[in-house]
């Protein structure tokens, strides 16, 4: 299966995962900058944004499901629009709430939202955070398994090796990253290196931050898709 069919069945947990490593990228610069009033508005909204993959990811497997055994009529069940309206709503909710307690300070949060017991909430936040998360990849890999017409020994093998391939994938871009990264910065640093420490910590700063843009955008477009594409295999 081409790559740009993942975009074709995944393209609202895509599109998330890009908004949100996009918006995180921006927040890096702010926090770099020492600009934490800024960064706390890029911050939230990233993290809503990564829960929401995890909304969108089993609704669009549901989806391939159904049209896989040619139920097209599925997605005009009002029960349905209730259901995948409330697990979107109460995803954004847990996405807004982690990325408040990820981003805003503690006395904000308290005068803000009149919360005393910070890290009660706190906990409580990360917990349904996690959750969120589990409960999304398991429900895709579940609807995965339905579509594949696999035998569950069939599929726990496939699942094992779309894992060795992803921690590959994940381990090799982390690695080429660092490297190719280190020596644009040692590049940079030569060439500015009698500009001034101002002038050269902002030219430093500024590449650091494109070139971790450009590796996110690497990341979502090209690692993202492989690893669904190596998660979603059918029989076929």
């Amino acid at each position: 299966m081409k790559i740009k069919q993942r975009f074709k069945d995944h393209p609202w947990s895509i599109g998330c995962f890009i908004c949100s490593i996009v918006l995180m990228a921006i927040a890096t610069f702010f926090m770099v900058d020492f600009v934490f009033s800024t960064y706390a508005y890029f911050t939230a909204p990233a993290v809503v944004m990564f829960v929401l993959v995890f909304a969108m990811m089993p609704l669009e497997g549901y989806a391939l499901y159904h049209k896989e055994i040619g139920d097209v009529e599925y997605n005009k069940d009002s029960k349905f629009k209730l259901v995948r309206a409330a697990i979107i709503v109460l995803y954004g909710f847990i996405g807004m709430a982690g990325g408040v307690f990820s981003s805003v300070s503690d006395g904000a949060i308290e005068t803000i939202f009149g919360i005393h017991d910070i890290k009660t909430a706190s906990t409580v936040s990360g917990i349904a955070f996690w959750l969120a998360i589990i409960f999304g990849i398991s429900a895709t890999l579940f609807f995965n398994y339905k579509r594949s017409k696999a035998s569950p020994k069939e599929y726990g093998r496939s699942m094992t090796i779309a894992l060795i391939k992803s921690a590959l994938a994940l381990v090799g871009s982390v690695i080429g990253f660092i490297m190719i990264g280190r020596v644009a910065v040692n590049i940079l640093m030569y060439l500015y290196e009698n500009e001034g420490i101002g002038m050269g910590n902002y030219i430093l700063l500024g590449g650091y931050i494109l070139y971790l843009l450009l590796y996110l955008l690497f990341f979502a477009l090209v690692i993202v898709p492989h690893i669904i594409k190596w998660f979603s295999k059918s029989k076929a």
